[in-house]
């Protein structure tokens, strides 16, 4: 009888101390699978994107659902061939200036390529595709030191996309024709990020900490509305002289900005000017996220 006591004055000595340790083992299975959850959640947050022979026929597609294919057939022949060696190679950035009078025609442009790397995953605003609009900035910051905070600006859109989806990035900078002699400057937050093979962004991570992010996978479109600049059948590199007069100071410095590190990083300039007469096709996969 005794032996009994005494067990059953153990097993109430024990039972306590044998709950925390199942309750212990439980927190920890919970705390193991929120953490899975959040790591699945984030990396659905990425939209899935298309590569190599798929991405060049949706391409295709997407720009002649969206824009005149016969007004503007060389313009895409120059981009789609861009894109092939960008998509086969992909050793570094693919950055081009788009110029236009026309912002309904950018923005058709801009919808066919997001459409034709993402599908209409952009419309949840995945962190695949950031969009910098330097007009909106500039108003936004111009009673502040306006370089600074734009430059910030910009480092935390890098920052967002190539930190959670660093296997392809869409950068759309539009109204870069705003950018004066005082607020140039911003544009060299964009030279390591393009400076083709070793194309990288230095995150912050507070601390002191920094990390490099590779710039490898990423596409950097420049929008710049131009009532005229050059004939779009002009030699190659017109585009290139256009932005050194456009962007070399005459007078004053206000902090140094060397227009030919910038234009030397870009890989193409493409015109796309409307005609007086233009019928934009309006279409599922054509509405660019800066339009909307």
């Amino acid at each position: 009888m005794s032996k009994l006591v005494h067990a059953a004055h153990v097993e109430q000595r024990t039972r306590p101390r044998r709950l925390r340790v199942r309750l212990a083992r439980v927190v920890a299975s919970l705390v193991a699978a929120a953490a899975l959850l959040l790591q699945l959640v984030d990396a659905q947050s990425c939209a899935r994107h298309f590569e190599n022979d798929e991405l060049l026929t949706r391409l295709d597609t997407h720009f002649a659902r969206c824009v005149d294919a016969d007004e503007h057939h060389e313009t895409l022949e120059i981009v789609k061939d861009r894109f092939t060696t960008n998509e086969y190679a992909r050793q570094q950035p693919l950055a081009m200036v788009l110029f236009s009078n026309s912002t309904s025609l950018l923005h058709a442009f801009t919808g066919a390529i997001e459409s034709a790397l993402f599908g209409n995953a952009f419309a949840a605003a995945s962190p695949n595709v950031q969009v910098l609009d330097f007009a909106q900035l500039l108003e936004q910051h111009r009673d502040g030191d306006t370089n600074y905070d734009v430059k910030n600006a910009v480092r935390r859109a890098l920052s967002a996309s190539l930190s959670a989806c660093p296997d392809r990035n869409l950068f759309i900078m539009e109204n870069v024709h705003v950018l004066d002699d005082a607020t140039l400057p911003v544009l060299d937050t964009f030279l390591d990020p393009m400076n083709g093979v070793r194309a990288h962004f230095q995150q912050h991570n507070g601390g002191g900490a920094t990390e490099l992010l590779d710039c490898t996978n990423a596409v950097f479109l420049f929008h710049f509305h131009v009532n005229t600049a050059f004939d779009p059948h002009s030699p190659p590199q017109a585009w290139r002289d256009f932005l050194m007069t456009k962007w070399t100071r005459k007078i004053g410095l206000v902090e140094e900005f060397t227009p030919q590190a910038f234009v030397g990083r870009l890989t193409e300039g493409v015109a796309l000017f409307a005609p007086y007469m233009m019928t934009l096709v309006s279409g599922d996969g054509c509405v660019s996220r800066t339009s909307r």
